[in-house]
Parts: structure tokens; sequence; C-alpha cells
């Protein structure tokens, strides 16, 4: 079958089109800003978009029902958004879209006195290296149908919102601000007004976050607040200082009082705290704490939290806290307590001292959700809705949330889409059926993790899967799943500078454009495989900047170890062969250096942009299929704090760059960069 593919590739800058610049004049070894010719809209008139799927639940971290309706719920997608279920989680419909410039959603809550109220919080609130931020508080006064912002644009990243039991207008917001360095908009906020103006009621400094809110139903001046120190680098994370701790106020937020340290509390250092006053019995305060000396766990206060006693502590509970360790205490029960560390959704019905794993839907649990008037009423993140106390729950296979970290086409008819899908699995997808919708019957999930890239043969019989230092040869005919990693070694617990093979956690894999039996990949290496997978060769020197100094350590601290591929640094994000050049390759690291080969990776030379700032990440690379010479890259600086977006356009093999980016915004950083072209596929 001959493989002549027309590969339409969308073109995404984090919500962002690629436009012209301001001209300059050209200069050799100069980054220079160039006009490009205006497009005439009328050529884009014939093509609509068509949603294909998949219906999946992707990563959810906020969610919330009403008491007086047992069908009515909300939950807000890491990347999607926020949806709105009426028959108790059987569909789910965004409401949201067309009104947030930033779909990730870190909270959100429905007023108990008028369920037609909502807020919500933009930003991911739990720290990892590729969250999406927001520009801070949507209101809805009208069940979700429309939304305005209400303000705290610069807070990023939300974690917690919570709105009065009784005045819709009184709103309180815990901000994690930019997780990625210092930023002065951290801290707890609150409105009297709805949102037409904000008071920062509780703050430490510019490197300290709000993680947590919890306010007693009974007296809503009542809340106990939690702050962390938290700041992620590209090559590491702290969690967790002096400027940590649990505060609580009696009037409503106008002073506070720090009770890190009250009798019963860990003595040594403390990281993440979840709290959760019970409902049931407001003088039970119930927190979730990261500490070291072995000293967290699940701490229990009885006295509003004057004095405190750890109730359970499991070493298996505590990893990666900055992303889990979420508590919620039953409304009518004050001995039934909900935790959600990395290992699973647990129920404690003895006021915290033992749990057993609850049956969920959902793989990771970051949200859950309580009805205050009938506790078998739940809602998790996932997201997934129980009417019956967790005896059974509804489907995520309804709602079109995935985060997928890869994208890949097939040349099938009709051609299949690939992917990776954050906190679940790779899938493929067709991207039509005979049949009258494209449904979960047709989808085909693939025997490999959660993270990286995907590349597929061009008739579809065999893909390539990685996640995380590992790649997968996966054969659709068969259905055997064969590990071809190059490094069969796992090597997460190991400091950097030790690891092999520093392969990031969403890696590169690519089939070359000229023949698909030749397969790439890379760590600060490249890679080449003739006999897909079977054994590999190196064909390259350390094409990064080798940043040694950074590397000493495992990630995390100063409490709990992250080790994890994400912070391994100075290796390889995107690889790319010329279409019209058999051996022409293009690397870009995450360390601000582009290489080039022109020979098949006998030798390489440094391409970079001079402008590059430090810890540019080279996201993306698309060599042009119709002008030798002619590449695109795109790279962000999201993990230092910068969101200006980098893209560049060579049309002489990266002697010259020029600055394409007028028309951007200016916060708008670039992930992606493509185009339209031609793959020539061997008969």
């Amino acid at each position: 079958m001959k493989h002549n593919t027309k590969v339409l590739v969308l073109l995404a800058v984090m919500m962002a089109f690629l436009v012209g610049t301001d001209s300059r004049a050209l200069g050799m070894g100069k980054v220079v800003l160039t006009d490009y010719p205006s497009l005439d809209a009328s050529f884009l008139s014939a093509l609509d978009w068509r949603f294909v799927g998949p219906f999946r639940g992707g990563r959810v971290l906020a969610v919330a029902g009403y008491p007086d309706d047992p069908l009515l719920y909300y939950f807000g997608a890491a990347h999607g958004g926020v949806w709105k279920s009426t028959d108790a989680g059987r569909h789910w419909r965004n409401v949201s879209d067309g009104f947030f410039k930033f779909p990730a959603v870190g909270a959100l809550d429905v007023s108990l006195s008028d369920p037609k109220v909502i807020f919500a919080g933009t930003g991911e609130g739990l720290p990892r290296q590729f969250i999406s931020p927001g520009d801070g508080v949507y209101k809805s006064t009208d069940g979700g149908e429309t939304w305005t912002n209400v303000g705290l644009r610069e807070t990023r990243h939300i974690s917690r919102l919570r709105i009065h039991p009784t005045n819709p207008d009184i709103v309180y917001v815990a901000a994690m601000g930019d997780m990625f360095g210092p930023n002065p908009e951290r801290g707890v906020y609150r409105t009297t007004d709805g949102g037409k103006t904000w008071k920062r009621i509780l703050y430490k400094d510019e490197s300290t976050g709000a993680v947590d809110l919890s306010i007693d139903p009974t007296n809503p001046k009542v809340i106990i607040a939690s702050l962390n120190h938290h700041v992620t680098y590209p090559w590491d994370e702290e969690s967790g200082g002096p400027s940590t701790g649990l505060f609580k106020t009696t009037d409503g937020g106008d002073s506070w009082t720090d009770i890190t340290r009250n009798p019963g509390m860990p003595e040594g250092l403390i990281g993440k705290i979840c709290v959760a006053i019970s409902p049931a019995r407001p003088n039970r305060v119930y927190a979730f704490i990261e500490a070291d000396k072995g000293e967290g766990g699940i701490y229990r206060s009885d006295d509003g939290g004057s004095t405190w006693q750890r109730m359970h502590q499991d070493p298996g509970k505590m990893e990666i806290p900055n992303s889990y360790n979420h508590i919620t205490a039953d409304p009518q029960d004050p001995d039934v307590v909900y935790i959600q560390p990395i290992s699973g959704f647990w129920k404690s019905t003895d006021g915290g001292r033992t749990f057993k794993l609850q049956p969920t839907e959902n793989w990771d649990h970051h949200a859950l959700w309580i009805d205050p008037n009938d506790p078998n009423r739940m809602i998790d993140g996932g997201a997934a809705v129980t009417l019956n106390g967790g005896e059974s729950w509804s489907s995520l296979e309804n709602q079109p949330t995935a985060d997928l970290l890869s994208l890949a086409v097939d040349d099938q008819e009709p051609y299949w889409i690939y992917a990776s899908q954050n906190d679940n699995s790779h899938i493929a997808i067709p991207s039509r059926t005979d049949d009258r919708s494209i449904e979960w019957v047709h989808y085909l999930l693939i025997p490999a993790g959660e993270g990286g890239q995907t590349a597929v043969k061009p008739d579809g019989s065999v893909v390539y899967a990685c996640d995380r230092a590992r790649m997968f040869r996966f054969d659709r005919e068969t259905g055997q799943s064969q590990d071809i990693s190059v490094w069969p070694e796992v090597e997460f617990g190991t400091a950097v500078e030790d690891v092999k093979y520093r392969f990031y956690y969403s890696f590169p894999v690519l089939l070359s454009p000229h023949d698909p039996r030749v397969l790439y990949t890379a760590a600060q290496y490249v890679f080449r495989s003739t006999n897909e997978g079977i054994s590999w060769d190196q064909i390259s020197s350390d094409l990064t900047r080798n940043r040694r100094e950074v590397m000493g350590s495992i990630s995390g601290g100063p409490i709990s170890s992250n080790a994890s591929s994400l912070f391994h640094v100075s290796l390889i994000r995107a690889i790319a062969e010329s279409p019209l050049q058999e051996g022409e390759l293009w690397v870009g690291t995450d360390d601000s250096t582009v290489q080039v080969s022109r020979d098949g990776g006998s030798s390489w030379l440094d391409v970079s942009p001079p402008d590059l700032p430090e810890w540019t990440t080279i996201t993306a690379i698309e060599v042009s299929p119709h002008q030798r010479g002619t590449v695109y890259i795109s790279g962000e600086r999201h993990r230092v704090s910068d969101r200006t977006p980098y893209l560049y356009k060579t049309t002489d093999h990266g002697n010259t760059w020029q600055r394409i980016t007028h028309g951007i915004r200016k916060n708008d950083f670039s992930w992606l960069t493509s185009g339209i072209g031609y793959r020539k596929w061997p008969t």
C-alpha cells in the first residue's frame, strides 16, 4: 500500500496563534524579526473543527455539588474548564468555554445559600513540572451558564476556594501563586462584596503559598488555613520550611493565630498540610501533614486545634505529598474521614486510626465533595459520582477532558490518532467510524503508562509508546507489548548525575519520514534503531549544556523526595528529521540548545539562536517539507517563571534565526509549532 499522507497538524501556542512581527535587517548569527504577508481569511473558511475525543476523564482538581439537588454536580478539569451534570454524572456539559481565557481549574465551590452562585479559581493548584497557569477567579450567578472574571489575575495557581455557607458575597481563596519563582500574589484572600474587591488576609512571603482552607459551617468566622513554602526549579522542588504552617482565625480572617507548633504537632520541619474541620463536631480537626523525622501522617485535634495527636502513620501514604494528601471529613459522623494520598482513596471510620482502601473509578485522586445532608452522595476527582456511599460510581468514560501529552496519526483510512494521557495510559482512537459516533467500543487501550511520546507505523500496525524512561513496541495484530527501552534499568531514586541516560518523563520518539523501520529517541544522546527497537546505536555525544552543577542530589526536599524523571535536566526534548533530506536531524534540549546533523548523526553543529535565555526548553521542532533549510522551533521557560513565548524560524539551516512572536500575548508561552506537510513512505 502506498503511504502518501497529507498531515494536518494543529498549531498550539498555549492559546495563541503564530503570526508575523516587525522587520529588522538580517545578520549572520543574529536573531532578527521579520514581516510575513497577511493570510486571506477566506482560505480558512472551508475548514471546520470536528471533535473526535477521547471521552475518558482526565485530571480533575476541583469538584462540587449542591445538597438540595441530588443530581447536580460540577467539576473543574486541570486543562478543560468547568463541567456540569444534571443527572448525577451520566452526562457532562462544559459551561466555561467562551468565558475562561485559561481553562485550567484549581478550585471550585457552589454557594450553599444560593446554588446559582458559583466561584472557580483558575490555574492548577497542585505542584508538578508541567502545570497550566490561570488568570484569577471567575464567578457565575446563573448556575454556570455565564461567567465573569472577578480578579486576582496574577495569582496564577489557586489551590482552594470556599464560599461562606450563608452569605455568597463572602469568599475565601487560597492562592499558591507562581510555583516556579517568587510571587507577591501568594496567600489567602477574602472578598465581602462578591468579588468586586479582594483583600489579602494571610501572607508570609513571596515563596510561601496557601494550600488549603476549611470553614466551620456552624460558625463561619472560624477558619483554618495552611501555608507552605514551595518553589519548583527545572531540576528540583522545595516543599516545606520555617514559613510553612497552620493558622486559625475566629473573626472571619481579620486576625490569625499560628497553631503549627501547638502541643502534639510535629516538632521538626513541616511541609504541605491539608486540613478539614469536622462539620459533625466542629472542635474536631483533621490534618494530613508532611513532616521530616518520620513525624508525618494523619493528625487529629478534639479541641479546635489547641492540642493534637497523631492518629495514623504510613510511609506508603506519604509519597509525593505535593500532588496528593487531600483530607475530607464526613459531614455527619465525626469519626469518618477520607484521605487521598498517592496510594488511592481511603476511608476511616474510627477517627483516623485505621483506613480501608475504597473502590473507585479513578486512578489518581485529587478532589472530593460530600453532600452535607447525605454523606452517601459524593463526587470524586476524575470525575465520578456515587449516590450510595461508594458502592458504585458513575463512569469516567463520558468526559472529553483527557490531558494528552503527545499526538501521532497513521495513514489508515480513516486515520487513527494516538496519544498518552496523563493519570492514565496511552490510547488510540479512530478519526471517524461507520457508527453514529466515535464511542468507547472503538477505542484501543495501549499497554503503556501515562507519560511519554507516541509514534506509529504508517499502516497503524505497530505503536511505539514511551513512559518515563521506558519504551514499548505494541503490535496491534497480536496484542503483544514488548519492552524496547534503550536502557532497561529503572533509575528513579538516583541522583541525576549518576543516571546513565537522562530520559525525560515525556522523552521523544520519532519514526523516520523516509523509512518507517528507522526509529529515533533521545536522552542527553541521540539513539537510532534500524530494527524497530530490538537494538539501539548511540549516534551523538552529549548534545546538551550538561549542567552538572544542578545534578548532584535527588530531587525533592527538604522533607520528601520526588525522584522523578520530571526533574532530569540537560536532556533532549525534541527530535525532527527533514522530510526533504534523509539524515538531516534536528534536536532541541531543555537547556537552550538546538543542534543539527546533516550526515545522519556522524557530526553535529550547535545552531542555537543566540538570544535564547538560560533554561529555555525547546518543546518542538518542525522542519519544512517544502523548502530545504527552513525550520521552526518553539521554546518556553515556565519552569523559571518566564511565560514569554520563544518562537523562531530559520531559512538557512540555523545560521540565522528570526523571532516570530508578534501578535502573541506576552504571557502565552509557546509549546508547539507545526504546519501542513507531506510524508512519503516507501511502497
